[in-house]
């Protein structure tokens, strides 16, 4: 069974023979290993070591062919290997190819945890997985584009709300930028500069034609004044995604600045039901295998959640210790291996869902595990 890591970790690659044998004496030998990919997780042991690199090591697992040991002291290490002999008896020779170590130490220790002190359930999922190649949308979220296009079109002489279209120059400033696009006056240069560079593009240094151009083509098609504001979707892993955009133009008056903060909060509103309506939630227990103040490894055996965590970014699940009340957390899913029954998934926890104390009373409450 393979594990499928979303990032690669990065590794340092021991090449020199000497620091290859201090490493297999040192941080080998007699120490209980895992084997990666196993489910099971059964302990891998080395209790012979004939240089430069065979090792008999005794397990409960089955070794065939190539294998990957691991483990973690301050930093993670693997040893891989190829299984040169089966010695009968759960005792394997192994010959070391390669030793590598992660170029990072590890943060936060990791807690082995009973399933009576801390669970996890109502884990919420995306039904589509929405991101920001933005090349396949989903049905439902054009729905929601031409049903708030409907109800914006009194707002202005032309409104347009959809995704965004990377062919076009301005639909693009606002995607990349995730700011507003303001132009009060078309016909005046100064409104092409904003004071405010942190929430507004600034047009006139961002466009690869003539100002005096652009002004021209505003005014060939009327258009007085414009209004591009981005939609930010945030999905369970809490990542935001400018995923379309409401434009309004005026044809007669100038669209006051203050419209600005009305289209954010209306595209929040719409944001919210697309999430709403794109989210499955599984209110099953599951079980929670490890865990640290950065993160927590599940193994999940609801056969929904089997089906889609493998496809998601992350996912919001509440999570609850005993004696305590549940903490709602947005999470990013950094590792799957699934089998036909259960998968196994690592997540980093990256914010809170709903109440903002929710993160730093998780914090707080797994730092008390060192006690």
């Amino acid at each position: 069974m393979k594990f499928h890591e979303r990032k690669l970790r990065k590794m340092q690659v021991v090449e020199d023979a000497q620091k290859r044998t201090y490493m297999i004496e040192n941080f080998l030998l007699q120490k209980p290993y895992f084997v990666k990919g196993d489910m099971a997780r059964h302990f891998v042991t080395a209790v012979q070591y004939k240089k430069p690199d065979i090792v008999l090591v005794q397990t409960e697992d089955k070794l065939e062919d190539f294998v990957i040991l691991y483990n973690v002291f301050n930093k993670y290490v693997e040893f891989h290997a190829s299984v040169e002999q089966d010695m009968g008896s759960g005792n394997y020779l192994l010959r070391i190819v390669a030793c590598n170590l992660a170029a990072e130490t590890r943060k936060y220790e990791r807690y082995a945890v009973d399933e009576r002190a801390v669970v996890v359930n109502n884990i919420r999922a995306s039904r589509n997985v929405i991101n920001a190649s933005l090349f396949n949308i989903p049905t439902s979220v054009k729905v929601h584009f031409k049903q708030y296009q409907q109800l914006l079109s009194s707002h202005a002489d032309d409104v347009v709300v959809d995704a965004f279209d990377r062919t076009k120059e301005k639909l693009e400033l606002v995607r990349k930028s995730k700011k507003i696009l303001y132009i009060a006056d078309t016909q005046n240069e100064r409104c092409y500069e904003p004071e405010d560079a942190e929430k507004y593009v600034n047009y006139a240094k961002n466009i690869d034609q003539e100002l005096r151009r652009v002004m021209l083509d505003y005014k060939s098609h009327k258009i007085v004044s414009e209004m591009i504001v981005p939609v930010i979707y945030t999905g369970h892993d809490g990542i935001p995604i400018p995923l379309g955009y409401i434009q309004l133009h005026s044809k007669t008056d100038q669209i006051p600045e203050e419209k600005a903060a009305d289209l954010i909060k209306i595209g929040e509103e719409m944001v919210q039901k697309m999430r709403d309506a794109n989210t499955v939630v599984i209110p099953d227990k599951q079980k929670v295998e490890n865990i640290s103040n950065e993160g927590l490894r599940l193994r999940i055996n609801n056969p929904e959640l089997i089906k889609l965590l493998p496809e998601q970014t992350g996912a919001t699940f509440d999570i609850i210790f005993k004696m305590t009340q549940p903490m709602t957390l947005n999470t990013e899913i950094v590792y799957t291996a699934a089998s036909e029954n259960e998968i196994i998934a690592g997540f980093k926890i990256v914010g809170h869902a709903t109440k903002s104390g929710d993160f730093s009373r998780f914090y707080e409450t797994v730092s008390k595990l060192r006690s």
